[in-house]
């Protein structure tokens, strides 16, 4: 049945649209460029490792900075336990040189242990008795005082003409640093010795004077070195005989350090070298202690298979206890040139494994696998691992790390 001539066109037109639709809905839409990515990691196979490849934006925001891997040698160090201990004639006892009552040398109470005390000021006072007993033995006294007296001048004079020789012999380099030292330590203790003998004598002296003339009255026993009261072994008014030990006095402003070390290694160290010395409970960024060597004898342990090493070090403030357990660490012998790389550099897996990023082109990193010889500061000693001159990742090697696995930035 023919149709009319406006209604057709209509019905065209409809069908037109209809298909133009249908068209444009089939039709894959424009494609558009990707954006580049901040960083790629390529793995050409399981056996090799993975390089990273950084654009220059990710690469700065990282902060990537790499170091040239050096040849060189590293001072080396080892960390070991110690003792401080009081040095030998640094350590005085205060005994009673004739028999008698104590007495507090000021109020009523004795002096405590831990208290610092001068040269020269009185600790105690001793009532000697006014007997013919005590006239006998303090006149017994007085002769074992002389005598002591005598003994520690002639160790002294001894002492002096031992270190003169030892310079003597040390200007005609025909004997060491090492004797010279030996020398001075033995003179300051005959001083010390000779010091003590001097005060013990003129207080018997007194004692017998007084007690002659018969006007007993306590004498003043006093400290004759600097230090701190290490013990107390008397009470006011306690009755003691000649030559109680009274009071323990160390001088603990110069100490010495005993550290014992396997005899195994005793060639890899630098015993002439200086330690540092810390306290067990400080971080190593407090302020530590420098040791030298001391002029010790010799010591050993059969038992422990080790051997003994001595250092002096100043403890003007006390800030170490005779006694106190201390970490000591100790320079080695320098070794043969190793293949060095900044400690910042190395990266550990969760297997262990120590690694590096060495850089091969432009923004590209590539995982190496290192072996560590030991640790120096801020640098490693590597066994194996890149070569000289190799450019490795110092700064923000664990950044690439995470981006190599997915976890970066």
């Amino acid at each position: 049945m023919p149709c009319r001539s406006s209604s057709c066109g209509l019905l065209l037109a409809a069908v037109l649209v209809v298909a133009c639709a249908s068209c444009a809905r089939n039709e894959p839409a424009a494609a558009t460029s990707p954006a580049a990515p901040a960083a790629k990691v390529v793995k050409p196979d399981e056996s090799q490792l993975a390089t990273v490849h950084l654009s220059a934006s990710a690469e700065e925001r990282l902060g990537v900075e790499v170091r040239a891997v050096e040849r060189r040698a590293l001072a080396r160090t080892r960390v070991v336990g110690g003792d401080v201990v009081v040095r030998p004639g640094a350590s005085l006892v205060v005994a009673a040189p004739f028999a008698g009552i104590i007495g507090a040398a000021e109020g009523s109470l004795m002096p405590a242990v831990g208290d610092t005390v001068r040269a020269g000021q009185t600790l105690v006072r001793l009532g000697p008795f006014a007997t013919p007993e005590s006239r006998v033995q303090l006149e017994a006294a007085k002769s074992d005082a002389d005598a002591a007296l005598e003994q520690a001048r002639v160790e002294l004079e001894t002492s002096q003409l031992a270190l003169a020789r030892a310079e003597e012999l040390l200007a005609q380099q025909a004997a060491s640093g090492r004797d010279v030292e030996d020398a001075r330590s033995r003179r300051a203790i005959a001083e010390s010795a000779l010091r003590g003998a001097e005060a013990r004598r003129a207080i018997i002296e007194r004692a017998v004077a007084e007690l002659a003339a018969g006007t007993v009255t306590p004498i003043s026993l006093a400290s004759p070195i600097d230090g701190v009261l290490h013990g107390v072994e008397a009470s006011v008014g306690q009755v003691v005989p000649t030559s109680t030990v009274l009071l323990r006095i160390v001088d603990a402003r110069s100490v010495w350090v005993r550290v014992p070390v396997y005899a195994g290694d005793l060639a890899e160290i630098d015993t002439a070298a200086p330690v540092t010395v810390r306290r067990l409970s400080s971080d190593s960024r407090s302020a530590a202690f420098v040791g030298r060597p001391a002029s010790a004898p010799p010591m050993a342990s059969v038992d422990a298979a080790s051997v003994e090493l001595v250092y002096e070090l100043d403890n003007a403030d006390l800030a170490l206890r005779p006694a106190e357990r201390v970490d000591v660490t100790l320079s080695l012998r320098e070794e043969a040139d190793s293949v060095v790389v900044a400690w910042s550099s190395i990266l550990y897996d969760v297997h262990g494994g120590t690694w590096v990023y060495e850089r091969t082109a432009p923004r590209s990193y590539q995982r190496r696998r290192v072996a560590i010889r030991f640790v120096s500061g801020d640098f490693v000693a590597c066994e194996r691992g890149p070569e000289p001159g190799a450019e490795v990742v110092a700064v923000g090697a664990y950044e690439i790390f995470g981006t190599e696995f997915g976890a970066g930035k």
